[in-house]
């Protein structure tokens, strides 16, 4: 992925690129694509709801609360969606996940 160009790639490059990587089932790699997105533009809500489902599938289940939260704030509307859930999820909640 880094070619030596990436320092031009825009927010909206990024987050192609995380949902390429999603798509493909490369979730960590998809979520550091999308918080290269986020260190662009820290006030784009598609990368942090990006980024918030990566670290759904990757069971990181608080942090994915906090990126859903976060995309919600900036007008992401499907972020609003996925920051419903404020349980635990069962494996949450039985592997204590840590922050």
């Amino acid at each position: 992925m880094d070619n030596g160009n990436d320092i031009e790639k825009t927010v909206d490059d990024w987050c192609d690129r995380g949902r390429e990587l999603f798509q493909a089932g490369n979730y960590a790699q998809a979520c550091n694509a999308f918080d290269r997105a986020v260190s662009c533009n820290p006030r784009c809500g598609d990368a942090y709801f990006g980024r918030g489902v990566c670290r759904y599938k990757l069971k990181r289940y608080r942090l994915a609360r906090s990126d859903f939260n976060a995309a919600t704030l900036m007008g992401c509307e499907t972020g609003q969606l996925w920051s419903k859930f404020d349980r635990m999820s069962p494996e949450e909640e039985e592997n204590g996940e840590k922050a």
